[in-house]
């Protein structure tokens, strides 16, 4: 009678393995286990050249100036508020766009404060139920011309519309991010 040798133990436990036919085989010790590490070095040094590709070709990290595309924005912006839609909805201005108190010019920021009141028409459907409909239009631009947020936040600081007129004192706060300040 023939029969498998694995099943009635003719070859003794020094040739089991190899009766089996090998798919629980442990892996060959030697150069095979730094294979992985081989590949995941050669991609760490290969996302790193992408990396430095990416800061030099765009600038990340920098002393870069935003590119503002020529934009100004001084106290004759407010000359330049049309706002067609909503003095459509509304009816017609009462006034000029006038600047308004917190203009900015600092070498970091420019910002500049408008404000226009819009009336209700004589003759709209308001208007002749006895009613006046009264809008104002207040419209904030601000230019940013640095990439660092720290010099925005010195650019408001100094005299405000909101704490009127008076000198904002700024106080560190401890251990709260990188720096934190109270303006007081």
């Amino acid at each position: 009678m023939i029969s498998e040798p694995e099943l009635i133990n003719e070859l003794g436990p020094e040739h089991t393995a190899e009766a089996v036919g090998g798919f629980d085989r442990k892996p060959a010790s030697g150069r095979r286990g730094g294979h992985g590490l081989l590949w995941g070095a050669a991609g760490a040094l290969a996302a790193s050249a992408v990396w430095a590709t990416a800061v030099f070709a765009y600038g990340i990290g920098g002393d870069r100036k935003p590119d503002t595309h020529d934009y100004q924005v001084d106290g004759r912006s407010c000359s330049a508020m049309q706002l067609k839609a909503v003095t459509a909805s509304v009816g017609k201005r009462e006034n000029a766009p006038a600047l308004g108190p917190g203009r900015i010019e600092h070498p970091a920021l420019n910002r500049v404060r408008c404000f226009l009141g819009l009336i209700s028409e004589e003759g709209a459907e308001t208007y002749a139920k006895g009613w006046i409909v009264y809008a104002t239009v207040e419209l904030t631009v601000e230019l940013y011309k640095e990439t660092d947020p720290r010099s925005q936040f010195e650019a408001r600081e100094g005299p405000s519309a909101l704490t009127d007129g008076e000198e904002k004192r700024p106080e560190l706060v401890p251990n709260l991010g990188d720096r934190a300040y109270l303006l007081a």
